[in-house]
């Protein structure tokens, strides 16, 4: 599917028309797998409902609202799980939007709640950090949803480029971990690296009809195993679907192999990991600040990256405070 084009409306009216639109081609995508014998879980790609937050943020849904109930009653009709994407807003935090992943079980009902962290485009929970956590925990930050299906997560676009989010939901429990994307600069290679280092399946759905500007940046879907290997993949085009049987019980077996170097088996990453030797240095360093936008923002105007400057030039000087960066580049060079 084709992301949803927020940007022809021209009010919030004509926008929730676009959305219910979107949605109803997406039933119909339902509707033709499920005729094909796929009855489990469904993963649409980012802003293919609701095509991110559009021109004075119309694009932007209320949560729970009724796109989002259109949705559960999706997943409801077919009995299956949705995984979908949407720029919400709700009373949990009053004065900000926020990019908000969602995953339904087959009864309709939302199981987990996922908002991107890495964001300039929307509130990110790193905003206004510790009041998220006082309100959801540490687990609403890096949810994972114990399922029939597995243990699933979600994480959206670029934020598979962020190694430590990933982890952060494995180091939790997930096995699958959902990628919904509209993106064009993360390649296949980072999803294959992901699965690998993870032991995980990644199951990434990107937005149909978009391409990059050359070979390497390719947004087809795939679906990787625990091994790194594609086992399947949708090329660009306007619509399609990607399908593959996830071996969670094969997952889990290799997860427990005690490692003994010998094949068929290989390493295992997860039960190798010393993770006592990284704390320190992280604990040490401080390079985006946290709790930026504390009183929130307004619904009717974006953010921008624009208005994030000084905060990425900040950024950059604790780079060079950190030794990533020689100090002459840190105030040298603009944003």
């Amino acid at each position: 599917m084709s992301p949803a084009p927020i940007r022809t409306a021209t009010d919030r009216k004509s926008a929730a028309e676009v959305i219910s639109k979107s949605i109803d081609e997406g039933e119909r995508s339902v509707q033709l797998a499920v005729g094909r014998d796929a009855r489990d879980l469904f993963l649409f790609p980012e802003f293919v409902f609701s095509g991110g937050s559009g021109p004075n943020l119309i694009g932007v849904v209320d949560m729970p609202g009724p796109e989002i109930e259109k949705v559960q009653k999706i997943a409801q009709k077919y009995r299956v799980f949705i995984a979908s994407n949407f720029y919400t807003r709700s009373p949990m935090f009053p004065g900000r939007y926020m990019n908000t992943s969602l995953l339904m079980n087959r009864s309709g009902e939302i199981i987990l709640t996922s908002y991107r962290l890495h964001t300039y485009h929307s509130t990110s929970p790193h905003d206004f950090w510790q009041r998220f956590l006082d309100k959801v925990g540490i687990e609403g930050a890096f949810p994972v949803a114990k399922t029939e299906l597995g243990n699933i997560s979600i994480l959206p676009s670029m934020e598979i480029l962020f190694p430590e989010v990933p982890r952060m939901f494995v180091l939790r429990g997930a096995e699958v971990l959902l990628h919904t994307t509209s993106e064009m600069i993360v390649d296949r290679s980072v999803k294959r690296t992901r699965a690998t280092e993870n032991l995980a399946f990644v199951v990434s759905c990107n937005a149909a009809g978009l391409r990059g500007p050359d070979p390497y940046m390719q947004v087809g879907s795939l679906i990787v195993n625990f091994r790194g290997q594609v086992i399947a993949e949708l090329d660009q085009g306007v619509s399609g679907q990607c399908t593959a049987v996830i071996d969670v019980e094969g997952l889990r077996r290799r997860r427990a192999n005690i490692d003994l170097g010998y094949p068929p088996y290989g390493a295992n990453y997860l039960s190798r990991m010393r993770v006592e030797m990284f704390r320190d240095i992280y604990n040490s360093i401080s390079l985006y600040p946290p709790d930026t936008y504390v009183e929130g923002t307004v619904y009717d105007r974006a953010i921008s990256p624009e208005l994030l400057v000084e905060n990425l030039k900040l950024g950059r000087r604790n780079m060079a405070k950190s030794g990533m960066l020689p100090t002459d580049y840190a105030e040298g060079l603009e944003a």
